[in-house]
């Protein structure tokens, strides 16, 4: 049984000499613990974006793992899923540098 989650992404990979190929992914958001929105605003009371933790979890399909919150805290690749945060949706630098690295 997994810890506590928000949400958890499984991928299945194409295993080649070099090359881990996304053949599939599935995500699965806690909804039995979390309450979710697709329009987080200024009046939003503990409900996770749905956006930004599905960009997060989507991340992890292409390869991107977690970033350190001390330093990295605003990437979407962050593990901290904060309530009523809609900005990590939007890829930052450092997602984007790990993706060039990876592709």
């Amino acid at each position: 049984m997994l810890a506590e989650f928000i949400a958890y992404t499984c991928v299945r990979f194409l295993l080649r000499t070099e090359i881990h190929e996304a053949v599939e992914s599935d995500v699965s958001f806690n909804r039995a613990d979390s309450k979710w929105s697709t329009n987080i605003g200024p009046n939003c009371t503990a409900k996770y974006s749905l956006r930004a933790v599905g960009a997060h979890e989507h991340g992890h399909t292409y390869g991107l793992e977690h970033v350190k919150e001390q330093s990295h805290g605003n990437l979407t690749m962050s593990g901290r899923g904060e309530i009523c945060d809609d900005s990590p949706y939007t890829l930052g630098r450092g997602d984007l540098l790990g993706l060039r690295e990876l592709y």
